[in-house]
C-alpha cells in the first residue's frame, strides 16, 4: 500500500521560499487550510492581510481565500500579492526527504 504525504510549498514570484513534506495523516484538510493562511499571513503586508478577509468564492475576495483546485492531485492554493502557498497530496516521498522521516513539520 502506498503512503501519502502532504507537500506544502511556497513561492514568491518564481522563487521557492518554503517546502515541507509531512504524512497525510498528520494534518487534516482543515489544518492544511489554516496552515496555508498562517504561512501567507507571515509573508504579506499587514494592509493586504486586513483587506484579505473577503468572503471565499466572491468577487473581490482577498489573499486569504483558500481554493481547492480540481483533479488529482488534491491541491489547495492560497495567493496574495506575489506570494503563493499550496499543498498537494503525493503518493511517494521524494528521495531527498527520506532521511528526515518522522520529524513532522520540521522535515
Amino acid at each position: 500500500m502506498d503512503r501519502h504525504f502532504w507537500r506544502i510549498t511556497g513561492h514568491a514570484g518564481m522563487d521557492q521560499i518554503f517546502e515541507r513534506i509531512v504524512p497525510v495523516d498528520s494534518l487534516s484538510d482543515a489544518a492544511v487550510c489554516l496552515l496555508l493562511q498562517c504561512l501567507l499571513a507571515r509573508e504579506v503586508d499587514i494592509n493586504q492581510l486586513i483587506d484579505g478577509f473577503g468572503l471565499a468564492d466572491t468577487q473581490g475576495a482577498g489573499p486569504l481565500d483558500v481554493r481547492m483546485e480540481p483533479g488529482p492531485p488534491l491541491q489547495y492554493r492560497l495567493a496574495g500579492a506575489d506570494v503563493v502557498f499550496e499543498a498537494s497530496v503525493m503518493t511517494e516521498r521524494p528521495p531527498q526527504f527520506r532521511s528526515s522521516y518522522g520529524s513532522g513539520l520540521a522535515a
